[in-house]
């Protein structure tokens, strides 16, 4: 039998994030009340229309006759990938709804870009997760370009920001 891990709260982070302060545990317990997922900027699409600037939502739209057998769904959700958080109710039901061989398969021939932040949410909710959006603030730092020491030192200040992404510039 295997050993079941013990933890409240699964979070994808990439390569390029890193904690800045405490307080993330506490954070969760009091955003996640009621939700069973977050992420930045996470919602719903139910049409290209919903989010036309967002490259992997758009890739989604061109390859959904395969997806969408797979989703079972007549929408998909998405997030950014880093800071994405389930509940470990949840995770633990996704991964009894999923079709191995069909996923396998499907990663074998799509071509949407950043699929991982499309797929555990949609699998979430799938599943019956509740799904929010990390409060704005979060998100004030978060973007593809190299942040400042000076960036990093205000995000530190800020009450609701715990973890910083991207690479400090040089």
């Amino acid at each position: 039998m295997k050993k079941q891990e013990e933890y409240d709260y699964l979070v994808n982070l990439d390569s390029d994030v890193m904690f800045i302060k405490r307080g993330y545990e506490e954070f969760l317990n009091e955003h996640m009340q009621g939700y069973d997922c977050m992420g930045i900027n996470m919602g719903i699409q139910r049409s290209p229309l919903d989010a036309p600037h967002w490259v992997p939502g758009m890739n989604m739209w061109s390859e959904w006759s395969i997806w969408q057998p797979f989703f079972e769904t007549d929408y998909f959700c998405g997030s950014l990938n880093s800071m994405q958080v389930y509940r470990k109710e949840i995770v633990t039901n996704l991964l009894k709804n999923i079709d191995i061989v069909k996923l396998e398969t499907l990663l074998q021939i799509t071509e949407v870009y950043a699929l991982e932040e499309i797929l555990y949410a949609t699998l979430a909710v799938r599943s019956g997760g509740k799904h929010r959006s990390y409060p704005s603030e979060c998100a004030e730092f978060v973007g593809w370009v190299p942040l400042s020491i000076e960036q990093l030192d205000t995000a530190q200040k800020k009450k609701m920001f715990f973890l910083f992404i991207r690479l400090i510039a040089q």
